[in-house]
């Protein structure tokens, strides 16, 4: 999350500084273009124990989150955790999770959106060994506490998780909604590549909205394998 955000803050430091690169995952990134990238194609990295030991070679590691509803929460947060871990200090936004997490003392905390105040927290903890060493002693004993299912009680908004209304999804009286209802209807037990053949959808179409919608109504149950009628 963040990833364009970061993407201009590197070039901007990068006609500042020329003495760092950046390793990146990101699958869906077209890092090779920059200067300052080493990207690494995800297929490069055979399993986990590559991934984590390419982590832990890294001096520094951030976290720059967009803003978006849940940004900078669970799912966001496994990448941190990981570096952390491996005893990686983390660049961090003064927001969400994070100061709760690492403490407001932390001292690698930068101001939320703040481009300038991003940069400056790299430049510092690259030059400054004193503020690199405190931050790592700073979090150490805080990996202690960061078990999952303690962590992830904090991490989420439980009740939007669950609540099936605030999923996207289509329209009930849409006919290609009551279409897949009446599938369901007739066939009793369908499953979801079952619904999608007899609907000429392909593949790739995308059920997410449909089957939001069909969370919602009484007559479904959803089932391991597919979906039941119950009317």
């Amino acid at each position: 999350m963040g990833f364009n955000w970061f993407v201009s803050s590197m070039e901007k430091l990068w006609k500042i500084r020329k003495d760092f690169r950046v390793v990146t995952f990101q699958k869906d990134a077209d890092c090779s273009k920059y200067e300052w990238s080493d990207y690494q194609k995800p297929q490069n990295f055979i399993d986990r124990e590559d991934y984590l030991n390419k982590l832990q070679s890294c001096f520094i590691g951030v976290g720059c989150f967009d803003g978006s509803k849940g940004s900078g929460g669970a799912s966001w947060s496994i990448g941190v955790t990981d570096g952390l871990s491996l005893g990686v200090p983390y660049v961090l936004p003064n927001k969400y999770v994070w100061p709760k997490l690492m403490g407001d003392d932390y001292p690698l905390l930068f101001e939320h959106k703040n481009k300038d105040s991003f940069i400056t927290m790299i430049s510092n903890v690259m030059d400054d060994e004193k503020l690199y060493n405190s931050s790592r002693n700073k979090f150490k004993p805080i990996l202690k506490k960061m078990v999952w299912n303690k962590q992830v009680k904090n991490w989420l908004d439980w009740d939007s998780l669950f609540d099936a209304n605030t999923f996207p999804m289509v329209g009930s009286e849409t006919k290609t909604y009551n279409d897949v209802l009446n599938i369901i209807k007739k066939r009793k037990r369908v499953s979801k590549k079952q619904l999608i053949g007899e609907l000429n959808w392909g593949k790739q179409f995308k059920f997410g909205r449909y089957r939001n919608r069909l969370r919602l109504d009484s007559n479904i149950r959803f089932t391991s394998d597919g979906y039941e009628w119950l009317g």
